[in-house]
């Protein structure tokens, strides 16, 4: 599905999923080989199929080369020209943004008064991002809560993979925070990733031979019969 898909911010869930495992994974990172090998035989079968026709032009798509960085982006490096232009637009909305819900008028308003914009000009967008849309609405007032709730998160998620071993977490916090810098961030995608991730906030985290006994148990044991 990833092969067949247009969509960068998907490759780059992926890439800071295989990152988190290269940076504090330690015995998982032999298991990295086993996906990209199965990468590799799929763009094969792809290629020699009758869907590889298609598959390079998904490929072209996605990595191809000639294109601008707002074309690269479908529009976004234009989006954040703008964000930044009616969020900077007065102390207020620095500190309180324009309110919420109006957003996409902001974008029809603001992206009359800022230079080189070529992405929906004059019109109603949506801000394909939740750090675009929190300061455009909001202002400070909901941008800094929302650094400081995703900051306190990444501190507890990445002690508790550097005690546990664990990087399924971690990846998937990686993959929200990559998802939340394209769109809005409250697809059910989105949720279980940030779902995912939470899980490290829920307590002190285990020793992997903890971790196992207690699977082991799990398993082993009547219904009704196992104590953590």
């Amino acid at each position: 599905l990833l092969a067949l898909s247009t969509s960068r911010s998907a490759w780059l869930v992926v890439a800071c999923g295989f990152l988190a495992v290269l940076l504090v994974g330690h015995g998982q990172r032999r298991f990295l080989f086993l996906p990209l090998a199965a990468a590799a035989l799929v763009c094969t079968i792809l290629l020699q199929s009758d869907f590889g026709s298609g598959f390079q032009k998904g490929v072209a798509s996605t990595f191809g080369a000639g294109k601008s960085l707002d074309s690269r982006t479908s529009g976004r490096m234009d989006q954040w020209a703008v964000a930044f232009t009616a969020f900077t637009s007065s102390p207020l909305s620095v500190v309180a943004g324009h309110g919420p819900g109006t957003s996409p008028d902001m974008y029809a308003r603001f992206s009359l008064l800022t230079k080189d914009v070529s992405y929906g000009v004059g019109r109603p967008r949506a801000f394909h991002s939740l750090f675009m849309l929190v300061a455009v609405e909001t202002g400070l007032l909901g941008l800094v809560p929302l650094l400081l709730w995703l900051g306190a998160i990444g501190s507890r998620v990445l002690r508790w993979t550097l005690r546990s071993g664990f990087t399924f977490p971690l990846a998937c916090l990686f993959g929200y925070l990559c998802t939340a810098l394209t769109v809005p961030g409250f697809d059910p995608g989105c949720g279980i990733y940030l779902g995912i991730a939470l899980t490290a906030c829920l307590g002190p985290a285990l020793s992997r031979n903890h971790r196992l006994t207690a699977v082991s148990y799990a398993g082993l044991a009547p219904p009704g019969q196992f104590r953590p």
